[in-house]
């Protein structure tokens, strides 16, 4: 694929799968991501790559390094490497979000559910 244009409102509000990677280039990788009502993603610290999530619908909170912030539609979030978080539906509706990550985490296309414990 030699690019990627399509209407990133549309593509978030649409997504049911929790995470769900839609292009990957050689330097950073585009998501959309779906969290249900008092669901979480697992805490992480992506060691060596940056991520940005846009919220399109939803609200929610976000958990970075024992700080948590409230977030709601139109709000942008940024980790750097290496920075332990989690994005948490604090809400009744669904999270929906869109996602970059760089470097690139994995491959595109694929969806993936969190991980239960």
């Amino acid at each position: 694929m030699t690019g990627f244009v399509h209407h990133v409102e549309e593509l978030a509000e649409r997504n049911a799968s929790f995470y769900r990677v839609l292009f990957t280039g050689r330097d950073l990788h585009f998501a959309v991501m779906c969290i249900g009502p008092d669901d979480e993603t697992v805490a992480e610290a992506g060691p060596d790559r940056d991520e940005f999530f846009g919220v399109q619908e939803g609200s929610g909170e976000v958990w970075i390094e024992g700080q948590t912030t409230r977030i709601e539609s139109g709000y942008a979030v940024l980790f750097p490497a290496g920075v332990r978080h989690v994005i948490r539906n604090t809400g009744s509706e669904p999270l929906k979000l869109f996602a970059l990550y760089g470097p690139a985490a994995d491959g595109g296309g694929a969806a993936r559910k969190r991980e239960q414990s």
